[in-house]
């Protein structure tokens, strides 16, 4: 995008040894820009240490697979390191240990930097040039629990990082975040004034003031910072082509509204510092605020990672999934973990019902059943332990419900079954409980 370098007032071989470059987003999607400065830096040879918080490697690697740069070959040629940040914060939500990420502390970003520091070094080291840094997204800390300073320290590292004894010594730090629509998120907003402090450029994606244009999507503010020139400040029109960028227009706000946080407290038994936690992390999972299908299915993978998960997640996401979208919003996520977790006996038994009744008929058959079985079992590898097969453990539990013996469970019959036995209940939820 050579407009975008216009109005950057970058040329097309320029190095930017040194500079400390803040990008945020408020009422549009700012993230195509992270594409844009990843495939410049590489496309120049620019070894480049991308510190990813919000998507996973495959999809930056799709966005700039179009922009003509392959993350895949900058990997292989030692001019990029990735640094899946998603590997090293998702314990905060699912307990899970990161993999082959070497973070001394978890609860403080002390141990973090020093990761990204190790990558950078190690890159330094191989192409005998300071690497380009690049952070998305300032704002995931945000929402997982950390506090502003805490962040903002974290980001004086970064700038102390790459600082050298000579111009052609020193790194490029970019660094971006989302603060909010019209800036409302105070905290948000409060990180990015205080990182933009640090930096001598700031770029700020924002919507039209005259609301949407099919050919227009935003607006980009540039403002430079120099000692020793006069400082400048540009505003430019864009439009993104379509699959160049990592959110939706509009993303979720990282505050939970008053009104949300007390209904869920009736419907989920959850406390207020429980529902937020949870929150914190669906919104790291999902920084859209919506959770999709597959994004499901590697919440139950990590869940359990021995067994193959796949097909009763999607029995799962499918019972969630109240208004049928093929998305789960954390009102639907958090009632169903609230079921599973804290429900009563006869609210679990509806809820079990739910994910049995595969054609949503008002019955469940003993197939249906045998299938989910068979799906619980290839995750949880219960049949490897010498237990009932998923046919004989529907036989057997159809022999204690179908009271009538027509070969359908209703509703009903199905409550009044696992009331008298809780130990069925136990055995048709306990896969299901993501708390």
């Amino acid at each position: 995008m050579e407009d975008v370098n216009n109005v950057l007032d970058i040329a097309k071989d320029d190095n930017l040894y040194g500079e400390v470059i803040t990008l945020a987003d408020s009422t549009a999607d700012g993230t195509f820009l992270i594409h844009h400065f990843l495939s410049f830096f590489l496309g120049n040879n620019r070894p480049v240490c991308f510190v990813s918080l919000s998507q996973s490697f495959g999809h930056h690697k799709s966005v700039c697979q179009k922009l003509g740069v392959s993350l895949t070959q900058k990997i292989e040629s030692s001019h990029l390191n990735f640094f899946d940040g998603l590997k090293v914060f998702g314990n905060r939500f699912l307990d899970t240990q990161p993999e082959n990420v070497d973070i001394s502390n978890t609860t403080s970003l002390q141990g973090f930097y020093k990761a990204i520091k190790t990558n950078y070094e190690d890159l330094q080291d191989k192409n005998k040039a300071p690497p380009v840094v690049i952070v998305d997204s300032l704002d995931v800390l945000l929402n997982i629990g950390y506090q502003v300073k805490e962040i903002s320290a974290f980001v004086q590292y970064l700038c102390h990082l790459i600082s050298g004894p000579g111009c052609d010594a020193r790194g490029t730090l970019i660094t971006f975040l989302s603060i909010g629509e019209n800036g409302l998120d105070e905290e948000a907003s409060l990180l990015w004034r205080s990182v933009v402090h640090m930096s001598n450029m700031d770029v700020l994606v924002s919507g039209l003031e005259s609301g949407y244009c099919k050919d227009v999507h935003g607006k980009i503010e540039v403002k430079r910072r120099n000692l020793l020139k006069k400082n400048s400040q540009k505003t430019m029109q864009f439009k993104t082509r379509r699959g160049h960028s990592c959110r939706k227009m509009g993303k979720q706000s990282s505050k939970l509204k008053p009104e949300t946080l007390e209904d869920l407290k009736t419907q989920t038994n959850f406390s207020d510092a429980e529902l937020l936690e949870w929150y914190k992390g669906f919104l790291f999972e999902c920084p859209t605020g919506e959770l999709s299908v597959e994004e499901f299915r590697n919440i139950y993978r990590k869940l359990f990672p021995h067994g193959n998960a796949e097909k009763f997640a999607e029995h799962v996401f499918r019972a969630f999934d109240e208004n049928r979208d093929g998305k789960l919003d954390f009102r639907e996520f958090m009632c169903a973990v609230g079921i599973t977790s804290r429900g009563t006996v006869e609210t679990k038994a509806k809820l079990a019902f739910r994910i049995y009744d595969l054609d949503k008929d008002g019955y469940i058959t003993e197939h249906e059943m045998t299938e989910i079985l068979k799906a619980m079992y290839k995750m949880t590898r219960e049949s490897q332990k010498g237990g009932l097969s998923a046919e004989e453990k529907t036989k057997e539990i159809f022999m204690k419900m179908d009271k009538n013996q027509d070969g359908n469970l209703s509703m009903q019959e199905f409550i009044k079954g696992v009331q008298t036995d809780v130990s069925i209940l136990r055995l048709l939820t306990s896969a299901s409980n993501t708390g």
